[in-house]
């Protein structure tokens, strides 16, 4: 689905202390025509994001590393302004709704259960996709209605009316191109 919405390669940054584990992430979403960036140290992966926060799309990163808790660098990334609405998947071999919650209300966005399949950890990879696209579509979208109502001097609700109707059918019309079928 996500295929047909977009031709952009997503960028994900992968983090996991350990290598092997590592090697089997990247392996797989680089199945899914996505660019990967690696990292074994939390700490690095927190420091690149800051360094470039719109270069990566979404992260993919382990809960229990030595230098940083994956939770801890979660929380980070929601404190920062652009990094914030960036989808976060976590792996860990940690299971339970508390724990779930916990990783929740630190920013993440989906939680994968060690030892996982390619197949569950391809449908997250795909949902976290969707969600870069939709907040992309939506930027783009904002941008368009600042331009049109900047576009017209509101002097009365029915022009405030007519502005609304533009945006909503050109919205609309640009949404219904990218509707899965």
């Amino acid at each position: 689905i996500v295929e047909q919405l977009s031709n952009e390669a997503m960028k994900v940054l992968a983090v996991d202390d350990d290598e092997l584990n590592l090697i089997i992430l990247s392996k797989h979403i680089k199945r899914q025509k996505c660019e990967v960036v690696e990292f074994m140290e939390g700490q690095k992966a927190l420091d690149c994001l800051l360094c470039e926060p719109d270069y990566i799309d979404f992260v993919l990163l382990d809960r229990m590393m030595k230098d940083i808790d994956g939770l801890d660098l979660a929380k980070k990334m929601k404190e920062h302004e652009t990094l914030r609405f960036t989808p976060i998947i976590i792996e860990s071999g940690k299971v339970g709704s508390e724990i779930y919650q916990e990783a929740f209300d630190s920013g993440v966005s989906y939680y994968l259960v060690k030892p996982f399949n390619e197949d569950q950890m391809l449908l997250m990879v795909n949902a976290a996709k969707y969600d870069v696209y939709k907040t992309k579509r939506l930027k783009k979208l904002l941008l368009f209605a600042k331009e049109i109502s900047a576009e017209y001097e509101l002097s009365n609700i029915d022009d405030a009316m007519v502005v609304a109707a533009t945006i909503a059918k050109n919205t609309t019309n640009q949404l219904a191109s990218c509707t899965p079928r």
